[in-house]
C-alpha cells in the first residue's frame, strides 16, 4: 500500500510486514516474524496506523514507525467473524470496511473496537474492495466473477448499526430488500434506469 510519505508498505504470508523507502529504493523496515499470515493493509487516522489483515480472523494494527509488533488487535469476537480477512477499505478516521473468506463485507470501528455491522456478502470469497473518494460507495469483487455496490454512507452503517443490536429477523428482512435476486448476465439499462443499482451482481466470468 503506498503512502503519502513515498512509502511502500507490503505484507506476505510469512508473517512480515516490509517498508520501502522510494525514493531511496530500498527497505527501510521489517517486522517481527508474527504468527499470523498477513493478506492486506489499509492506512487509517491519517497514516498514523496501519491496519493489516490475517488468516486467522485477527485484524493487527501497527502504529507507524513502529513496525516490530501489533500495537493493538481486533479479535473476532469483537469483529463477528473467525475467517480470513482478504481485503481492507478505510472509510474514515476511525471506520473501515473488511471483507472475509466467508464472502462477507463488514464495517468495523478501530476507536472504539467494535463492529459496526454487517454490509453485505457474496456466495464465495471476496478478493477485492474498493471506496469511493466520498466513503460512501464500496464495490466488492468474489471469486465467481461477480462484482456488487454497497451503499457504505454514514447514514446507511448507522442504520446498520442500529440492526446489529437488533433482531436477526430484521437484519435478513432488509438484506433481502437492498439486495435484489442475482439475474445472472448484466442487464442494459432501460430509458431513465442505470445498468449498475446497488446491492445487484454482475457476473463478469464468462467475458
Amino acid at each position: 500500500f503506498e503512502l503519502p510519505r513515498l512509502q511502500l508498505a507490503s505484507c506476505s504470508s510469512d508473517g512480515h510486514l516490509s517498508v520501502y523507502d522510494l525514493r531511496k529504493g530500498r527497505l527501510e523496515a521489517r517486522s517481527d516474524e508474527l504468527e499470523e499470515e498477513l493478506l492486506c493493509l489499509a492506512p487509517l487516522k491519517g497514516g498514523k496506523k496501519l491496519l493489516a489483515g490475517s488468516d486467522s480472523g485477527v485484524l493487527g494494527v501497527f502504529s507507524w514507525g513502529d513496525f516490530g509488533d501489533f500495537s493493538d488487535r481486533l479479535t473476532p469476537a469483537v469483529l463477528g467473524s473467525g475467517e480470513a480477512i482478504e481485503a481492507l477499505a478505510p472509510l474514515s478516521e476511525h471506520a473501515l470496511l473488511f471483507a472475509s473468506a466467508d464472502g462477507v463485507l463488514r464495517a468495523a470501528s478501530l476507536h472504539p473496537s467494535r463492529m459496526l455491522g454487517e454490509v453485505g456478502r457474496h456466495a464465495d470469497p471476496i478478493e477485492a474492495l474498493a471506496v469511493d473518494a466520498q466513503g460512501a460507495l464500496a464495490a466488492t469483487a468474489a471469486h465467481d466473477g461477480t462484482v456488487r455496490l454497497w451503499d457504505v454512507s454514514e447514514a446507511a452503517l448507522g442504520r446498520r448499526a442500529a440492526r446489529n443490536s437488533g433482531s436477526a429477523e430484521a437484519e435478513t428482512e432488509d438484506e433481502a430488500e437492498e439486495a435484489p435476486p442475482h439475474q445472472g448476465k448484466r442487464r442494459k439499462g432501460g430509458k431513465g434506469q442505470g445498468a449498475i443499482r446497488l446491492g445487484q451482481d454482475f457476473d463478469f466470468s464468462d467475458l
